[in-house]
């Protein structure tokens, strides 16, 4: 059964641990939509910063896909304005190193827009993130 605590806001109880069980709360009136949304915000803060060093690839607002390495995925997406609502602009995560981010540009070198980060979406590339998107259970991209 999952913990539960009472809100500061004293509108009920909070489930802890679980996303799933944080919106249901929420769909029955147990918590506030607003404590949901900061409960999932903060389990998916968790959630990135306990991943460590990783490789990712995110869609930009020109429909670009920019490779990158960081520590601090959580405060990457933020940095590039990518929030809650706009979280399926995160194409790919997978444990990594700057090295593993290098092979990565000079694998589709070929390929970029500007930069050394910045990527044309070709088949090739997103072959590659369906690659790893399949590996984490996500659904794939379409060409």
């Amino acid at each position: 059964m999952p913990k539960t605590s009472r809100s500061s806001s004293g509108r009920g109880a909070h489930l802890a641990g679980s996303g799933h069980a944080t919106f249901l709360a929420a769909l029955s009136g147990r918590v506030s939509p607003a404590e949901a949304l900061r409960a999932q915000r903060a389990e998916i803060r968790d959630a990135a910063s306990a991943m460590g060093s990783v490789v990712y690839a995110i869609k930009t607002a020109d429909d670009l896909i920019k490779f990158g390495y960081t520590t601090n995925l959580f405060g990457r997406l933020a940095h590039y304005g990518i929030g809650i609502k706009d979280a399926r602009r995160l194409l790919m995560v997978k444990a990594g190193t700057p090295v593993t981010e290098q092979e990565i540009l000079l694998r589709f070198a070929r390929h970029v827009a500007r930069g050394k980060e910045y990527f044309h979406p070709t088949g090739e590339i997103i072959e590659f993130i369906n690659e790893h998107r399949s590996r984490m259970g996500v659904p794939p991209l379409s060409a």
